[in-house]
């Protein structure tokens, strides 16, 4: 219960807040709830590449401030059943020019850093 409260009371802050996010909170963030992929179409032909963060509708406000962070990506809806939302970045101009450095100035500690690499 105190870290529900914890998080609405974060969310309602970045919601409203003008403060910019932490370069460390959004590595953090990334650990707990990002994803690096590749889309395949046919084998192994690699189609695209992608930077994903998912999280409850209720914490909107995070990705928005983490779209601003980027200054790039797109906020969708993930999964209706379990009331996801997501935060996309697919051009390739954005995940070379600011996801990547963002990642090699400030590194993940956990096992997505291993997606990170590859």
């Amino acid at each position: 219960m105190r870290g529900a409260f914890i998080e609405h009371t974060m969310i309602q802050y970045l919601l409203h807040g003008s403060q910019p996010l932490s370069p460390h909170y959004v590595t953090g963030f990334t650990d707990g709830d990002g994803m690096f992929g590749f889309q395949v179409a046919g084998g192994s032909k690699v189609r695209g590449a992608e930077f994903k963060i998912t999280a409850h509708a209720s914490s909107r406000g995070v990705l928005l401030q983490l779209q601003r962070f980027f200054g790039c990506g797109k906020i969708s809806i993930d999964n209706r059943r379990d009331n996801t939302l997501k935060f996309v970045v697919t051009n390739v101009s954005d995940l070379v020019n600011k996801v990547i450095p963002h990642f090699d100035a400030f590194p993940l500690q956990g096992s997505k850093a291993l997606n990170f690499q590859t």
